[in-house]
């Protein structure tokens, strides 16, 4: 629930930003990249913490999902900005989406830090 909180702020201010930077065309791109990145991150979560808890034979593979999302959500950056390039203008899009995903992935470092430290 904190990563979907705190995504939908990032992507808040993200959005304010570029409206503020580039216009009123850049609002719904970053608005619609941040929100992606908030959704795959919290997935990426919700998917991980179940496999937390000892034995984690689920971890890499759960992991490993949530890269594949991840990954996903760039391919769809990318598709967005190269098909309609006058809906999603490049930089707008990936600041939306950058902005909101790599602290939401330090988050979710974070929380496999914690939590594997505290299972010793």
């Amino acid at each position: 629930m904190r990563h979907l909180v705190a995504g939908l702020l990032l992507t808040a201010v993200a959005t304010a930003v570029a409206g503020r930077m580039w216009g009123q065309d850049a609002v719904g791109a970053t608005l619609a990249a941040g929100l992606l990145a908030t959704a795959i991150e919290s997935l990426s979560v919700a998917l991980l913490r179940r496999a937390l808890d000892p034995p984690f034979e689920q971890l890499w593979k759960r992991w490993a999902t949530g890269l594949a999302l991840r990954l996903g959500g760039l391919a769809l950056v990318v598709l967005a900005v190269v098909r309609w390039s006058a809906w999603f203008p490049v930089l707008p899009t990936v600041i939306g989406f950058l902005v909101v995903l790599i602290p939401l992935m330090l988050g979710e470092m974070w929380l496999v830090w914690t939590k594997l430290r505290t299972t010793r």
